[in-house]
Parts: structure tokens; C-alpha cells; sequence
């Protein structure tokens, strides 16, 4: 049975004019996330939809949000070090920070500017349109175009860089196009009809592993060569190499490889994850939904990071700011119904009885401080006099 995934928001404070809204569940979003920036195993930031921002500074356990004016997705995040990093929205706004994430400032207007964005340092960077790559040399304030095509990724290694492009304005596929002097001149090294690579990442020893729907295309030996898998159904979003030999792919299926993409395994299916990436021992992978994924052992295992209570919620009763009452289902394959207490502000919840095996409450009401009762369930009323901790019928019809 599919699962039904719900987001339950609680209303943490009355005062009308200081309203405040806490996501519980799923924790800490239920927005997709479009992509990541990886600092170290702690510090990571997560980009997505209607302007998502989150930073983690404790492996993803919690997150703070970003101190952003922006509710445009933003679809790509690039940082130069630990402090300037750049994001771009989907409303042609570069933002820039300067302090690792925590807060960012509006850096420039630019325009149909709605592909990827890469750095090399503070001030040099690349950004592609659906027709050019422009390039910055006072990062950002000014753009030059650089090549008239569709580029679909930027990435340098050191001083050589490569840019992932359609194959013509007429045919269908890819190039991969390399540079030593910074896109001065090119070197065609993937020209493939039908095979573009909207995204790729390369080691330090010039293998290039590249994506584009449900195949992967490999070269061992900086594109004199390459091989193609298929992954039938399936289709890839994100290419991280987190070592020399250890390489992760995010995608409907994600996948990994402990030898440079020769052999892959699978880590998850039938979740759609978008952005990859490693710290020196953890490695995380982010997708739609919220969803987040990590490994502590060098992605030989992985757990799901995001909390998230997959419940049919049928009707929620505060008797304070602090107390509440929370009825419905656990949407698992036996649709379990429940009723919930929290104390702390919809922080915690702990279960109290009731009476049904199959049928939830669709209402609840208490009061007399919390002490008496009533629940409305099909067919039937219900009534508790201790606070919820028994029930009797009061009428069926």
C-alpha cells in the first residue's frame, strides 16, 4: 500500500501579530531539495523549493534557516571556501554570503540566468542561460558571454575546467568540452548523439563519470574512451566522486560505486533524490519531499536522515498553547488509528488509549482543564472523564 505523507504544522504562539509556524513532521522540510553544499561531515546547506534554506552544523540532526529575502526556488548553491558562497534563484537573483551561509545579501539582477552557477575564486565564476555561458571576473558584478550554447555544468579541477553542452542548435545529444585557459580555447572531449550529460563529475586521475536520464557514461582516460550503462526506467540527477575510487550517483535510483564506476550498487530506489555530497566521513544525499539520506561508513550503509511520522491526520484540539490533542491514522499498510497528547507545544507527543482498533475519532474536544472529553467518531460518541485515559460510548445511532 502507498504511504500518504503528511506535513504537520503546529501553531507554536496565539499572539496574532508574532504568529509563528514550526514544521514537526517531516523534519526539517517537506519541500524539494534541489541542492547541497557539503562543507564537512557537520556544516551542510540544503537549497530547494519556495525558498529553501537550511543549514546544519551537526551532521543534520538540526537546522537553522537562512537569513534570505527570497520565497524563489533556488536551484543551485556554489561555495568558493568556507565563507563566500554564491545561490541562485529562479527570479534571475544571485545572492551572495559571506559568512558560511548563515545570512545572505542580494549581489545581482541578471537575466534568464536559469541554469547551473560555478566559482573558481571569489570573483571569477560562470553562469549558463538556455542559449550562452557568461562569465565574471568581479564576481558577478558584470557578465561577458563566453560560449553561445546551452551549457548544463561548470566544474574545474585545479586550473582545468570542463562544461557539459548540447551537441548543436540542430541535433540531439552532448558535448563535454574541456579548457586549460579558462575558456579562452576548447577541446571537444564527449560528442555523442542522443547522450548529453547534464550532470558529470571527474577524480584527480581523469575519470569522468557523467548522467542524463537512465544512463551513465564513464571514461577512465580523460575522454579518449568512453562507456555507457543503462538503467532502464530510472534516471540521474547528480554525479559526486567523494574519493579518487568512490563515486555516488543521486537519481530515482541512487546508486554507488567503490571502483571509479565500473561496478555500482544500489543505495536507494523509488526515491527521487537530486544532490549528492561528502565530508570526510559522512556522505548525505538530498531529493524531493524533504527527503535525506546519510552514511557514516564510507556509503557502505545508509539511513534516512529526515524525521518524518507518516500520519492521516484527522482533527488536532488545544486546550492551551502548550496542550493539544492529535487524532487520526499512522498511514501504514494497517491505516492504525490513534490519539496523541503533547504538554510541550507540539514539541513531543505520547499515545493515550483509545477504544477502537479500526476507526480514528474525525473530532475531539476537551475541557474542564483538560479532564473531560468528547470524540466523534463514525457512528459512535465518545466520552472520558480522566483526561482521555478511558473512554465510553455515549451514543450510537
Amino acid at each position: 500500500m502507498k504511504q500518504l505523507i503528511i506535513s504537520f504544522i503546529c501553531l507554536t504562539s496565539i499572539t496574532f501579530s508574532q504568529v509563528k509556524w514550526e514544521i514537526l513532521s517531516p523534519y526539517p522540510t517537506y519541500a524539494d531539495i534541489y541542492d547541497s553544499w557539503v562543507f564537512n561531515d557537520s556544516t551542510v546547506i540544503i537549497v530547494g523549493k519556495s525558498g529553501l534554506c537550511l543549514r546544519t552544523t551537526d551532521a543534520g540532526e538540526t537546522w537553522n534557516k537562512c537569513n534570505i529575502n527570497s520565497i524563489s526556488s533556488f536551484r543551485d548553491v556554489h561555495f568558493v571556501n568556507s565563507n563566500i558562497g554564491y545561490l541562485l534563484n529562479d527570479h534571475d537573483k544571485l545572492f551572495k554570503t559571506v559568512d558560511g551561509g548563515v545570512t545572505w545579501s542580494e549581489h545581482a539582477n541578471l537575466w534568464d540566468f536559469s541554469g547551473a552557477i560555478y566559482f573558481r575564486d571569489e570573483n571569477n565564476g560562470y553562469v549558463s542561460t538556455q542559449d550562452y555561458l557568461f562569465a565574471t571576473s568581479n564576481g558577478g558584478n558584470t557578465w561577458q558571454g563566453l560560449l553561445n550554447s546551452t551549457v548544463y555544468k561548470v566544474k574545474f579541477k585545479g586550473n582545468t575546467g570542463y562544461f557539459s553542452t548540447e551537441l548543436s542548435a540542430v541535433q540531439t545529444g552532448g558535448k563535454l568540452l574541456k579548457t586549460t585557459n579558462f575558456g579562452n580555447t576548447w577541446e571537444t572531449i564527449y560528442s555523442v548523439l542522443g547522450k548529453p550529460l547534464h550532470d558529470f563529475d571527474v577524480n584527480s586521475q581523469g575519470v569522468i563519470v557523467g548522467v542524463s536520464g537512465s544512463y551513465i557514461a564513464r571514461t577512465s582516460n580523460n575522454g579518449v574512451y568512453w562507456s555507457f550503462y543503462q538503467y532502464p526506467g530510472k534516471s540521474f540527477n547528480d554525479v559526486h566522486f567523494r574519493n579518487d575510487t568512490t563515486v555516488i550517483i543521486a537519481g530515482s535510483i541512487s546508486i554507488i560505486s567503490t571502483n571509479t564506476g565500473e561496478d555500482w550498487t544500489t543505495i536507494s530506489d523509488n526515491k527521487y533524490m537530486r544532490s549528492t555530497g561528502s565530508g570526510v566521513n559522512n556522505s548525505f544525499i538530498f531529493g524531493s519531499e524533504g527527503l535525506m539520506m546519510k552514511s557514516t561508513d564510507n556509503g557502505s550503509s545508509w539511513t534516512e536522515l529526515s524525521k518524518r511520522n507518516n500520519y492521516q491526520p484527522n482533527s488536532i484540539f488545544f486546550l492551551s498553547p502548550e496542550t493539544a490533542f492529535f487524532t487520526g491514522y499512522e498511514a501504514t499498510d494497517a491505516m492504525r488509528p490513534f490519539l496523541k497528547k503533547s504538554t510541550d507545544g507540539c514539541s513531543t507527543w505520547v499515545n493515550i488509549p483509545w477504544p477502537h482498533s479500526s476507526v480514528a475519532a474525525v473530532d475531539i474536544a476537551f475541557t474542564d482543564g483538560g479532564n473531560t472529553g468528547v470524540a466523534i467518531a463514525p457512528k459512535a460518541i465518545y466520552r472520558s472523564s480522566d483526561g482521555g485515559m478511558n473512554w465510553s460510548r455515549f451514543r450510537r445511532d
